[in-house]
């Protein structure tokens, strides 16, 4: 889980950590935020061959990245409990649908997640994030259809974690206590490093986790999301 205040200090990143090869990022992805050097970073999170990602972090987090995917022209469908009854989820059902209506001015590009999703349309220029908010152990979809993304996002770390983390084709993490950032890092297979790395990352900053690589990432709120999002 996040935990404690604002780090002042920035974690200390190998050379080979901020190499760009082969993390999906690329001009036309998701904005995730900036690197150290004030560079945007972006996300490749949709694709013609579909992807699992998971997000472990709080609410305000989340609703930025979400907002983003929204952005690119993205339909969102949501599996999430009606009522605060899960400590893994991260909002209810009725929170993420507002969230739609926040970020969109309209309703219905966040809706419930239908039975027939593997039949909705998705391209390039509108695809679809199946956002599951239902802790890690429930029935996860099976994204084959193209830019199809499955995205769980998870407020908490557990025994039950690792799995999902370790399918996953990109792991975004906020800071982690350092039990957390042991499962998560043992979860990637990485070395004992990453532990306290997870755990000395300032409130607005990401790692993210992809084909073998690590870029740690200010999410730098715009000024619009600012007043959304706090």
């Amino acid at each position: 889980m996040l935990t404690g205040g604002a780090r002042t200090t920035v974690p200390e990143l190998r050379a080979d950590a901020l190499a760009p090869t082969v993390f999906p990022v690329d001009a036309d992805g998701v904005i995730l935020g900036r690197d150290s050097t004030g560079r945007p970073v972006t996300l490749r999170l949709f694709d013609a061959v579909p992807r699992r990602v998971v997000f472990i972090g709080g609410w305000w987090a989340a609703q930025i990245l979400v907002s983003r995917c929204l952005a690119v022209g993205a339909m969102v469908a949501v599996d999430a409990h009606s009522v605060a009854d899960s400590t893994d989820a991260v909002a209810i059902g009725a929170q993420w649908l507002a969230l739609g209506r926040f970020a969109t001015g309209a309703n219905g590009r966040i809706r419930p997640i239908p039975p027939n999703i593997d039949e909705w349309p998705a391209t390039a220029a509108q695809p679809v994030l199946r956002l599951r908010d239902v802790g890690p152990g429930g029935p996860a979809s099976d994204p084959r259809r193209p830019w199809h993304t499955e995205l769980t996002v998870l407020s908490t770390v557990g025994p039950a974690t690792g799995r999902a983390i370790a399918t996953a084709d990109v792991v975004l993490v906020q800071r982690l206590a350092h039990a957390d950032a042991d499962l998560v890092r043992l979860a990637l297979e990485l070395g004992p490093e990453y532990t306290p790395l997870l755990g000395a990352m300032e409130n607005e900053m990401v790692a993210a986790f992809g084909g073998g690589v690590v870029r740690y990432t200010w999410l730098t709120p715009t000024p619009v999301e600012r007043q959304l999002f706090g």
